[in-house]
């Protein structure tokens, strides 16, 4: 009997030893939009946001900003505007913002053209690093020839491209981080 409760502690002590502790992160995402453009800036996701269809009614004032809220773990898709000669479809003549949520990986995309500046960050609490920073870069595109972004497919949102190592364009976060923010112009 007592050899039997030694292998049974022993055991139980070895399982417990190795197990990691499973940590959910929030998967409640805020994105801030700040339009700082010198017109009113109609911010679009792509795909849609889960649970929350398009309406057309969300154009943000110059100077003024917008929270959007959604609930997600996976999420994956892109952020543009419709102004400065794009397309209605967003296809072309449009500066995309790339994210995926689970991954914390983020990106800018110029590939089907540029229409204005575009920076893009993912922010929460983290250890600071050597320089004291406690923030992840921002992905920054500024014009049509900026180096911080994809020129041509496939981006971000490609199979291929989230599995890849992270470099530049690509930018990556903690991906327990649920805080993005989003700047037009």
């Amino acid at each position: 009997m007592r050899f039997i409760i030694l292998v049974s502690s022993i055991f139980f002590l070895a399982l417990t030893s190795f197990a990691k502790p499973t940590v959910k992160r929030d998967n409640r995402i805020t994105f801030t939009i700040f339009n700082n453009c010198d017109e009113g800036v109609q911010p679009i996701f792509d795909p849609s946001l889960p649970g929350r269809e398009f309406t057309g009614q969300n154009v943000i004032k110059p100077g003024k900003h917008s929270e959007i809220h959604f609930t997600s773990d996976n999420y994956r898709g892109s952020i543009y505007t419709r102004i400065k000669g794009s397309r209605q479809d967003g296809q072309f003549n449009t500066t995309h913002g790339q994210f995926d949520i689970g991954t914390g990986k983020y990106a800018i995309s110029i590939a089907n053209g540029f229409n204005v500046p575009l920076r893009l960050q993912l922010q929460g609490k983290q250890e600071p690093g050597p320089d004291g920073t406690t923030q992840c870069d921002s992905a920054f595109c500024e014009c049509k020839h900026c180096k911080d972004a994809f020129h041509h497919q496939p981006g971000l949102l490609t199979p291929k491209a989230s599995e890849e190592p992270c470099t530049r364009p690509v930018h990556e976060c903690p991906p327990d981080f649920t805080y993005w923010v989003v700047h037009f112009c």
